[in-house]
């Protein structure tokens, strides 16, 4: 009586191997469109965001303040989470981590905005791969850390992508409004008052 050894034959695994190597090729294409609606989703998010903080402005004439976990404004603090339920967005980007936000403490909290109202932002907004700044003298801001997640503190410099499917170490996306945008819009609407209180 012979014994026959048991396992796969070079032919098998070989067969195995290449099949393997061929689904992958085939399914790699699916990741990136995949990691590109994310950056897409993030995108409305982002847009989403300052429509309905222009819509509160214009509403409370005043911005909201950060919110703490629950969601809830929390006045104390100027930075955290974007303010997700007074706002009536999704509290998380599509990484399904809380979007940042930081506004201006002249502009929170009913505080009458006039003419003479200024940025206390500290943050400058600059070009991940070019290095130039993109914006300053912020009301509002908020962003996202992409899939990388840099970081989830405040950054006294933000460095943004400004590719939709960033190539950079960097892929951060952020959308803001500045003092000018919003004293152009309470103008229009014609409560701008030209003294401070």
């Amino acid at each position: 009586m012979s014994t026959r050894q048991r396992g796969f034959t070079l032919i098998e695994l070989a067969i195995v191997l290449s099949l393997l190597g061929l689904l992958f090729t085939l399914l790699t294409p699916w990741r990136s469109y995949w990691q590109y609606q994310k950056y897409r989703e993030a995108e409305r998010g982002l847009e989403a965001a300052i429509a309905a903080l222009e819509a509160h402005l214009l509403l409370h004439r005043s911005l909201p303040c950060a919110a703490n976990e629950t969601g809830a404004e929390d006045c104390s603090k100027t930075a955290g989470e974007l303010p997700w339920r007074t706002l009536g967005l999704p509290r998380y980007d599509p990484w399904q981590r809380p979007w940042h936000y930081q506004v201006a403490t002249t502009l929170i909290n009913g505080k009458e905005i006039s003419v003479q109202t200024a940025s206390d932002i500290a943050i400058s907004v600059k070009d991940a791969e070019e290095d130039v700044i993109l914006a300053d003298n912020l009301a509002a801001i908020v962003w996202h850390t992409g899939a990388k997640a840099d970081s989830d503190s405040v950054p006294n410099e933000l460095r943004i992508s400004k590719t939709l499917l960033p190539s950079s170490d960097h892929d951060n996306r952020a959308r803001w409004l500045t003092v000018a945008t919003v004293k152009n819009q309470l103008a229009k609407q014609g409560v701008l008052t030209t003294t401070m209180k």
